[in-house]
């Protein structure tokens, strides 16, 4: 599933009968069509974006689609050269991103092509595998992480706005709604090697007004401890712009909670074990989400729909 920025529309992707619906809430009205046609074998799920004019992307292997509102096919790619690449759509719905592992390119719906930057060599742990980026919530930035290395690019014409290195191995990057605050998770490792084991995990913040980061507390991994239970992984995180994150605290496979943590990075609240209910795959940015004023968040574990408030004390 995937929300327009706005709200306005919500598009559903269903494996079983491999239909795209695009719900208009607004308007209380729903369209479907066929993913692609039958006679093409793909596995897994697909890329799916909706902007706030309701402009559709689909992105499956080298297979590229867009649609209008009204599901008029707009754009139509089964070649698409950059097939691994990673795809991005703007939220008016002017113009798409996509990355490999040495460039970042955008697009206007014409596949005109509007500007291209090399980005640099990629740590030699990744090799030539695909750089998977972030886009802003307002859509004036892309944050493309490197290992060490954290990249702000400005959407309007590719110049890279920041660079930002770091001791520890950087992934995920994730905007605040407003796009105050860019934070990426970090995880360290006893040897020199990025391979496993993961000594420790957290999150640094990057506050974008001032270029400043902010270093954030760190939680051992469970082999660390043998005498108690500890997470091993800070993960599916969504940040606020006054600094708070809710994200999912990854123990063991029977054993996670959702946590809500200050913008000092002290925990405040955890949920009880929610990975009775469900398995992990339920655990993705979408499934949970904190209010734009900082009052309440809420989160999807596996069977219901929680809504918590937040008291000042």
């Amino acid at each position: 599933m995937n929300f327009s920025p706005n709200c306005q529309y919500l598009l559903v992707y269903c494996n079983t009968d491999e239909k795209l619906t695009l719900f208009d809430i607004e308007k209380s009205t729903a369209k479907s069509i066929p993913l692609f046609s039958s006679e093409i074998d793909l596995h897994g799920n697909p890329r799916i974006r909706v902007t706030n004019l309701g402009t559709v992307l689909v992105k499956h292997s080298t297979y590229l689609r867009m649609y209008d509102s009204g599901f008029n096919c707009i754009l139509s790619r089964d070649n698409f050269s950059w097939g691994g690449g990673f795809v991005g759509l703007s939220n008016t719905g002017d113009r798409f991103y996509s990355t490999t592992y040495d460039s970042l390119r955008a697009y206007d719906m014409q596949f005109n092509l509007l500007w291209n930057i090399e980005l640099p060599e990629p740590h030699e742990f990744f090799g030539f595998r695909t750089r998977e980026f972030e886009l802003s919530n307002t859509g004036s930035f892309i944050a493309v992480t490197d290992f060490h290395k954290l990249h702000i690019i400005s959407t309007d014409d590719g110049t890279q706005i920041a660079q930002f290195v770091f001791e520890e191995h950087i992934s995920n990057a994730e905007f605040s709604e407003f796009d105050s605050i860019v934070a990426a998770g970090y995880t360290t490792h006893p040897e020199t090697t990025p391979l496993r084991p993961i000594h420790s995990f957290g999150v640094r913040t990057i506050f974008l007004q001032n270029r400043s980061y902010e270093f954030s507390s760190e939680f051992h991994a469970a082999n660390s401890r043998s005498e108690s239970r500890m997470p091993n992984s800070f993960s599916t995180y969504t940040v606020s712009d006054n600094g708070s994150f809710l994200g999912f605290l990854y123990y063991t496979p029977d054993f996670g909670r959702f946590a809500l943590l200050s913008p000092e990075m002290q925990i405040v609240w955890l949920s009880e074990n929610v990975k009775q209910n469900c398995s992990w795959r339920f655990y993705f940015p979408s499934s949970q989400g904190l209010r734009s004023d900082g009052s309440g968040f809420w989160y999807f574990d596996g069977e219901s729909i929680h809504s918590c408030l937040i008291e000042e004390r």
